[in-house]
């Protein structure tokens, strides 16, 4: 069944003609990338990534696209990006996965030599439902890269007083902002949430504290 982004589109085109600084331009050029427009939905990414330029998933959306036009070199610089902010990212790893295993990109598009084909079968015979269910989980991830990130459709305005969302996401947003304190309590807070991030956590709080007090 063929997804329609229509309503998607339209409320986000109106609400960014109003919010042009919102992070919600990475969510707008994933649907354009949906509906076919390529190229409309690289200059959204490129152009919200001059603004936002820790934002993980914008990466992830801006890989995407520069994969669609066969841009996989610069495709793969964009999701290395991701992995330094978000080490643990699987939908990175696989779109990396994906571009840099070409022997198993060649063989999901059939364009082995019967030579090729042959020394692979010897090793291990590939049953079609195998190749349908691998072919399956691909079309599968794609689709919800957007969904893996819990605030990608929240609509973000600098708070009054400290944010109840307590995620990495935020806390960059934060610092784009320039919103250093608040992006300071956030990470005291995820140290907290999860303490196996520790060291990272600590060196941002580092960063932050050099831009809070400069000398």
């Amino acid at each position: 069944m063929k997804i329609s982004y229509d309503l998607d589109l339209n409320r986000l085109r109106e609400y960014l003609s109003k919010n042009p600084n919102s992070p919600l331009f990475a969510r707008y050029a994933d649907v354009l990338f949906n509906k076919g427009l390529v190229n409309e939905a690289l200059i959204v990414i490129e152009n919200g990534l001059k603004k936002f330029k820790l934002y993980s998933t914008a990466y992830i959306v801006h890989a995407k696209i520069l994969m669609q036009k066969g841009r996989d070199e610069e495709a793969l610089l964009a999701l290395k990006k991701v992995l330094k902010l978000s080490p643990n990212c699987q939908t990175a790893q696989f779109l990396i996965d994906k571009i840099t295993n070409k022997e198993f990109r060649s063989r999901m598009k059939g364009e082995q030599t019967e030579t090729q084909s042959a020394s692979i079968l010897k090793r291990k015979q590939i049953q079609k439902s195998d190749l349908e269910e691998i072919l399956e989980k691909f079309e599968n991830a794609e689709t919800l890269i957007i969904k893996a990130d819990p605030n990608f459709d929240k609509v973000y305005e600098p708070p009054n007083e400290t944010p109840e969302i307590v995620t990495e996401t935020m806390y960059h947003i934060l610092v784009n902002q320039g919103l250093f304190d608040k992006a300071y309590n956030i990470l005291i807070k995820l140290m907290q949430k999860n303490p196996s991030r520790k060291d990272y956590y600590e060196k941002q709080l580092e960063l932050l504290k050099s831009k809070i007090n400069p000398v």
